[in-house]
C-alpha cells in the first residue's frame, strides 16, 4: 500500500502487480497496451509518481550520489593508467614475438626507452637498429631479444593495440606501470604479474575495479585466472 497527496496527478490509494488505481484516473495495468497510453506517456507518468512519493530530501540525496559517480567516471577515464583484462580477450595479439618479428620497425630499436628497456631486462646493448650485443648470445638481431621486452617495444609504439603480456616477466612489471603513465595501456594476461610492494593504480577490465597493491590485485584478479 502506497498513498500521497498527489496534485494534480492524483492520489495512490492502492498497488498490486503491475496495477495503480489512483483517484482521478481509471485503473489500468502498466503493461498492456490497451489501455491507451504510449510507452513515453507511462514512462513519463511513473516517473511523476515516483518524485511525488519520495520526499525531497531524499531526491537530493539520490541525485548527489547520481553526480558523484558521473563525475568520478570522468575523472578516473580521464587518468592514463595500466588496464588489465583477465582471461581469453578475442582482439588481443597472443603471440607477440611472432608479430614483433612482421611489425617492428628500426626506430623501434634505437628509440632511447627502448634501449633502457634492453639494458635493463636483457642486460644487452643496441649497437644499432639491426644489432644487439648480448652478453650471453653475443651479437643478435632485434627479433632474438626476449620475449618479455619484444612485448613492452610493441605496447610502446602500438598502444592502440591489446598485447599479451603474459609473454613478460615479472622484471617486466615496472615498465608497464611506467609507460601508462605517459598513454592509456591495455594489456591481456593469464596470470597475476607482481608488480612489487609499492603502490600502483591498475584498472581490472573485467569488473572495471581499480585496485592499488598486490593484495587487493590478487583479490580481483584471482577471480578470473
Amino acid at each position: 500500500m502506497l498513498s500521497f497527496d498527489g496534485g494534480a496527478a492524483g492520489r495512490i490509494v492502492d498497488r498490486g502487480q503491475s496495477v495503480l488505481v489512483i483517484d482521478g484516473y481509471p485503473e489500468f495495468n502498466l503493461m498492456n497496451k490497451s489501455n491507451g497510453l504510449s510507452e513515453k506517456t507511462m514512462l513519463l507518468f511513473i516517473s511523476n509518481v515516483m518524485y511525488l512519493a519520495l520526499p525531497l530530501q531524499t531526491w537530493q540525496i539520490v541525485f548527489t550520489v547520481i553526480i558523484i559517480g558521473l563525475l568520478s567516471e570522468i575523472v578516473r577515464k580521464g587518468i592514463d593508467m595500466l588496464k588489465i583484462f583477465y582471461g581469453d580477450m578475442q582482439s588481443s595479439v597472443y603471440n607477440t614475438s611472432v608479430y614483433f618479428k612482421h611489425a617492428y620497425e628500426d626506430k623501434w630499436i634505437t628509440d632511447p626507452v627502448a634501449k633502457e628497456m634492453i639494458k635493463d631486462i636483457d642486460k644487452s646493448e643496441v649497437l644499432d637498429s639491426g644489432v644487439i650485443d648480448s652478453p650471453v648470445l653475443g651479437k643478435i638481431p632485434p627479433v632474438q631479444l626476449s620475449g618479455g621486452v619484444k612485448t613492452l617495444i610493441l605496447i610502446k609504439n602500438e598502444p592502440e593495440k591489446v598485447f599479451n603480456a603474459s609473454n613478460c616477466g615479472d622484471n617486466c612489471a615496472h615498465w608497464l606501470l611506467k609507460l601508462a603513465k605517459d598513454k592509456d595501456i591495455t594489456v591481456n594476461m593469464y596470470h597475476i604479474m607482481d608488480f612489487g610492494n609499492e603502490p600502483f593504480e591498475i584498472e581490472i577490465l573485467n569488473n572495471h575495479m581499480v585496485v592499488h597493491d598486490m593484495d587487493e590485485l590478487v583479490l580481483t584478479a584471482g577471480q578470473y585466472v
